[in-house]
């Protein structure tokens, strides 16, 4: 990931926020500019020299990970289809420094398998991180520093399971939104945090978790539910896939719902689904007030379904999973589902008998 930057940036409504590095402590800085996402053959000999693949320009919104795993996807299929990579050839090697979250959005597409390798036919690409998978010692003792504070630990706890705004987190925990600000600002520092603009209102931070940052972290337990209901806007999508993905991967009742349901489920949903052994009703979409009931676990798994249901029907987490319809592409579905099952999973551990699994 590079940046442009450039003294209009901070004048142009497609402006992102960049962060340059200084040399010494406390001299980040943040400045307006375009950042693009870059893939490179690295040269093999002892010169530094690279040849340019592939560049896309990040627009406000987009998750880096989401848009170079693209980019991986299609520089794969071009280099084998120029007769770059020979059957017998040794695997493609990709190194990032956000290796475990490309693996996370490759893992669950249709050619590739669990893990940091996104499998072709006859062919693998081995994903790796750029500092092997470990952080360095200022990093590590920078996340150690941030969860020293018992307010910051409550707020990574909070988000363990669901996104949050800022204000959300305030008044879950009962803190000052000035002393949630601060504490939100030392937590995304430590790379543990990350911030997404709401689809809906688009006034709206949510706040998440960066994968893999916390691997060992153990999320509070849920208990008290018999069925999950998924809820989205149209429920042509998110919430249809992550009911699915729930019986398969969890057990037990699931279903999905829409706050202002389409009378189809969009057909990539439908594909995306069949192409990972799982099946949905084209013509299964359902108001939420048809399907909800007392005792339900509702999981939101979209902003407008979030900030819609403020009623006696209302969301126990919020999961920010961005609308694949607005993009339209396969791979936009394709990232979609990788998010769900990523979350699904993530979830797996705190899950009590009862909570939604038999």
């Amino acid at each position: 990931m590079t940046c442009r930057l450039h003294p209009e940036a901070h004048t142009s409504p497609q402006r992102v926020l960049c962060h340059t590095y200084g040399r010494t402590k406390d001299t980040h800085i943040g400045v307006s500019g375009w950042p693009y996402s870059m893939v490179v053959a690295l040269e093999p000999g002892r010169h530094t020299w690279t040849a340019p693949l592939d560049a896309r320009r990040l627009q406000p919104g987009d998750d880096a990970a989401t848009v170079t795993a693209g980019q991986l996807r299609d520089v794969v299929h071009r280099l084998i289809a120029a007769g770059q990579w020979q059957p017998g050839e040794p695997d493609m090697w990709i190194v990032a420094d956000a290796a475990q979250r490309l693996a996370t959005r490759l893992r669950n597409h249709p050619g590739s398998s669990a893990g940091s390798r996104l499998r072709y036919p006859g062919c693998s690409a081995i994903i790796e991180s750029m500092n092997a998978e470990t952080l360095s010692l200022q990093a590590r003792a920078r996340v150690h520093a941030a969860l020293g504070d018992p307010a910051r630990l409550a707020i990574v706890d909070a988000l363990t399971l669901g996104d949050a705004s800022p204000g959300e987190i305030a008044a879950g925990l009962g803190m000052p939104t000035n002393l949630v600000a601060h504490h939100v600002k030392v937590l995304a520092d430590a790379g543990l945090l990350g911030r997404t603009r709401s689809e809906g209102d688009r006034r709206r931070t949510y706040l998440h978790l960066i994968p893999g940052v916390l691997s060992t972290l153990t999320a509070p337990r849920l208990d008290g539910a018999e069925r999950v209901v998924f809820v989205c806007t149209r429920n042509s999508a998110r919430s249809q896939l992550a009911a699915a993905l729930w019986r398969r991967r969890i057990g037990g009742q699931a279903a999905s719902a829409g706050t202002h349901p389409a009378p189809r489920v969009h057909p990539r949903a439908v594909r995306v689904a069949h192409e990972h052994g799982l099946a949905l009703d084209p013509a299964g979409t359902h108001h939420v007030d048809d399907v909800v009931h007392d005792g339900d676990l509702i999981i939101a798994v979209c902003d407008n379904a979030h900030e819609d249901l403020t009623g006696p029907v209302r969301p126990r987490l919020h999961w920010s999973v961005p609308d694949p319809g607005r993009v339209d592409t396969d791979e936009a579905f394709e990232a979609a589902y990788a998010e769900l099952a990523d979350r699904i999973d993530r979830i797996a551990p705190a899950l009590h008998p009862g909570a939604g699994h038999g």
